[in-house]
């Protein structure tokens, strides 16, 4: 890959300044590298670089592959599935054998995206694993130095007693919209039986599954009528009926016909009542409007069975205590910002009332349900994010942090779409609006350097300023402690702590 494709790169990528040596080419490589960590799971694309630097990938460019111990590969560039050999060693040696195969699907999204790293595995020369344990390919070498790619692991789930939930489906007319909270859900059973939900009815079948392939029986299910979804529930059964092919990235089953167009894919409902963000989806009956966001999360404090609930109502934020036993739960808000909105304020209202009553709950798939004599709540779970808007809160030692006062308030912004690696951080300091890709990896994460606009408020950078950006740059890890989120540099030392923005 020459220099003119880093310059094509550079348009669409932040280039970071600093280099952790976790994601290092030369960072812990070795002189024999392991195999075993290779065939493990499937590997996200979350950086391109070379030895100047790195740049994290588009936000929203879901890039991943898996390799096999028998010499295949395959996985997604961004738009299209593709396919085809390899040969690895354990000197580092990494060769993809003739040209990759690949589906012929156009995106509006992501085509030189996909072009450039199709292009870049076909190069591939070397391989290793850095001390974060990513995968770095390099695939040319340049005046720069070697070029590489950075992947993190996504470990697979297994294909029997995970609650999968379809996330998307496609037929010959192009996507159907899957409603969240009549998505249809599966679950596979170790007899060979399939049982789940088509968004109205049960349904149940038999399959088989080995070594890729998958097929289904003739889907049988009740024969209830639900308005809204029986369009959505029979375009799933014929999809299921119509699938040859699964494969498992992460938290996903992606199943795909024989030409490897994939029909379904599905999300893995991995979630508890604790430390899972909640989205309410219906209250009492009435579906919540799409442009309200109404979340409930429950984060433990010394006893699981106690600790703090917080979250948005719909206008304003809230936070409080809770308390849990066998299936009751009991919400106690104590704090509730005190912003007026021109829509939404009736839900907001009823939603509030609805918490603060005995509360009993059920958790089916990604599904929760809150009821009580006078009203019902149905979530949708999803796992904790970055992604929301936050406050710093402190920074430095918590023992000895630097004072952030009112006029000195430092506001970011986490964006990252649901199943992705790499997000778009924003944000604002009392001198300067920021904007920084980032990438996740289990609980590491790496900030990308700052493009930042001067707001001409201050004659010089105030310590504050000073002490937050090196902050992000120092970042190695990340965590959430009773509903704030802390970063830790290197060494696990605390440098910013966040507090949900109210």
């Amino acid at each position: 890959m020459n220099t003119n494709f880093f310059s094509k790169l550079a348009m669409v990528m932040l280039v970071l300044s600093v280099l952790l040596a976790a994601c290092s080419p030369s960072g812990g490589q070795k002189k024999t590298v392991a195999l075993e960590p290779l065939y493990s799971g499937t590997w996200q694309l979350v950086a391109y670089g070379n030895d100047e630097g790195q740049s994290i990938v588009t936000p929203g460019l879901r890039t991943f592959a898996s390799f096999q111990p028998d010499g295949n590969l395959g996985g997604n560039a961004g738009c299209n599935n593709f396919f085809g050999t390899f040969k690895a060693a354990e000197d580092g040696s990494f060769t993809v054998e003739g040209p990759l195969g690949s589906t012929l699907m156009f995106c509006e999204q992501f085509m030189d995206e996909e072009t450039a790293f199709l292009t870049a595995l076909q190069a591939a020369k070397t391989f290793f694993f850095n001390e974060a344990g990513q995968l770095v390919i390099n695939f040319s070498e340049s005046a720069d130095g070697s070029d590489f790619m950075v992947f993190v692991n996504q470990k697979s789930l297994p294909l029997l007693g995970a609650g999968w939930v379809l996330a998307s489906l496609t037929n010959p007319d192009g996507e159907i919209t899957v409603p969240p909270a009549s998505a249809p859900v599966i679950n596979f059973s170790e007899d060979g039986s399939l049982s789940g939900n088509g968004g109205c009815n049960n349904i149940m079948s038999e399959f088989t599954a080995e070594d890729g392939s998958i097929s289904f029986s003739p889907i049988a299910s009740t024969m209830m009528y639900c308005d809204g979804v029986m369009d959505l529930e029979s375009s799933f059964t014929i999809g299921l009926e119509a699938v040859s092919r699964y494969e498992i990235s992460g938290n996903r089953l992606l199943l795909s016909d024989d030409s490897y167009t994939t029909v379904l894919t599905f999300f893995a409902a991995d979630v508890e009542l604790t430390q899972t963000q909640w989205r309410l989806f219906v209250l009492n009956g009435e579906d919540v409007p799409e442009e309200l966001t109404v979340t409930l999360t429950l984060s433990p404090g010394d006893e699981t069975s106690e600790g703090t609930a917080f979250g948005s109502s719909g206008c304003n934020r809230y936070s409080g205590t809770y308390t849990m036993e066998a299936d009751q739960l009991t919400i106690n808000i104590l704090i509730l910002s005190a912003m007026m909105c021109d829509f939404g304020m009736e839900t907001e209202d009823a939603f509030l009332a609805a918490l603060q009553g005995d509360l009993t709950y059920q958790i089916q798939y990604n599904r929760l349900v809150l009821s009580s004599d006078t009203s019902t709540l149905v979530f949708l779970g999803e796992k904790p994010t970055l992604s929301g808007n936050w406050r710093v809160n402190t920074l430095g030692d918590p023992q000895n942090p630097v004072e952030v006062t009112f006029e000195q308030t430092v506001l970011a912004q986490f964006d990252m779409a649901d199943g992705d690696n790499t997000g778009l951080l924003t944000g604002t300091t009392a001198c300067n609006e920021f904007t920084a890709r980032y990438f996740v990896d289990q609980n590491f994460i790496t900030i990308g350097v700052q493009e930042m606009v001067d707001l001409n408020q201050c004659q010089s950078a105030s310590e504050v300023d000073t002490e937050f950006f090196e902050a992000l740059e120092n970042a190695a890890t990340y965590e959430f402690s009773r509903g704030s989120l802390l970063l830790r540099d290197g060494e696990g030392n605390q440098i910013v702590e966040f507090a949900p923005q109210f």
